[in-house]
């Protein structure tokens, strides 16, 4: 959804339906790659589908006062499709979103703790209604982190973004329901741990962490090929919030048969305050003090269509519960990669 115009004689325009999928139309196809400046925009192409994988795979290793560790291993993937039917009102694009199906893993010191796949589920469903017993990878037991990475599957929601590409607000029916009834229904039976991950895994900063794929590094504005710029950050690690107020971005329009942009942070902090339980922590803990650095990119062809997106991320926290203390390390990388797109 970046859209990219060149300042020469050359006519381009981006159509794209994701930030994953933009067509840079030059000219004709014996036009050398114009040299001159180039203007960064965020643009959506009306009637478009597009369906992408999103994984999140992430480790901690978790430090006790007495030396001991844990460490917790975090796969998480998402089936998504985003469909943008051309609404625009007053300079924003209202962009559909579906998180169709997931598989999620969680190990706790190499050993499986958690294990869904949403085929396997509904697999094993069918069966048991055709009186079968198969066996299959769902988690039976409760699972926090399942409740964390399920909430947001299967529900419509709405980004809608700025003129300027940036995120700028989520809608959704569909997750106003379910907040009001995990706060109004839940209260009976839902104990505060059971709703922060559950409300968690449908707030703005959690649809915002997966959704703003370019993660608002797309200058919007005219810069020179290879040129560097700089740009506030925001992301999550560990489900907590982090961002810095710059990051260097860096633009290659060289290295065929992929362009990149870059962009390195090093400044990562968490944005105290900041209460939440841990996974195998089943308490509100207080995140002291941290400190992270990040890595991202974005990969597209030189026909300008964007293959892949990748983030590496790594930061330590330093937090308190009650009396006892802990330092939360963490190591994350996400990949937001295509698999089709198409026209309605």
């Amino acid at each position: 959804m970046v859209q990219f115009f060149f300042h020469s004689t050359i006519i381009l325009f981006i159509l794209s339906t994701t930030i994953f999928s933009n067509s840079l139309l030059f000219a004709d196809e014996t036009t050398p790659k114009p040299k001159e400046k180039v203007e960064l925009l965020v643009k959506y192409k009306p009637n478009s589908i597009s369906n992408f994988i999103y994984i999140d795979s992430t480790t901690e290793i978790r430090t006790f006062e007495d030396g001991s560790t844990k460490t917790y291993d975090y796969f998480l993937k998402y089936w998504i499709t985003v469909n943008f039917a051309g609404k625009v009102e007053k300079g924003f694009s209202y962009v559909n979103w579906v998180i169709d199906s997931l598989d999620l893993t969680v190990n706790e010191n190499n050993k499986q703790k958690v294990r869904y796949n949403t085929m396997d589920s509904f697999r094993e469903l069918m069966a048991q209604k055709d009186g079968k017993n198969i066996s299959g990878t769902t988690t039976t037991i409760k699972s926090e982190e399942l409740n964390y990475a399920i909430s947001c599957t299967n529900r419509d929601f709405q980004v809608l973004v700025s003129p300027y590409g940036e995120v700028a607000k989520f809608e959704s029916e569909q997750f106003d329901e379910l907040k009001r009834y995990i706060v109004e229904e839940g209260k009976d039976y839902m104990d505060p741990i059971s709703k922060f991950y559950w409300l968690d895994g449908i707030s703005d900063n959690q649809l915002r962490y997966v959704s703003d794929i370019h993660k608002g590094l797309i200058p919007g504005a005219t810069i020179n090929p290879d040129s560097m710029w700089s740009r506030p950050y925001f992301s999550r690690i560990g489900m907590i919030d982090v961002s810095s107020d710059s990051s260097k971005i860096a633009l290659s329009l060289n290295n065929n048969p992929y362009f990149e942009i870059k962009a390195e942070i090093d400044t990562l902090r968490p944005m105290l305050p900041i209460q939440k339980p841990f996974f195998g922590i089943p308490y509100f803990v207080t995140v002291d003090s941290g400190l992270g650095s990040a890595q991202y990119s974005v990969s597209f062809l030189s026909s300008g269509i964007i293959r892949s997106a990748e983030c590496l991320q790594k930061a330590k926290f330093y937090s308190t519960l009650k009396n006892e203390k802990f330092i939360h390390s963490f190591t994350s990388k996400q990949l937001w990669l295509l698999q089709k797109q198409r026209q309605r």
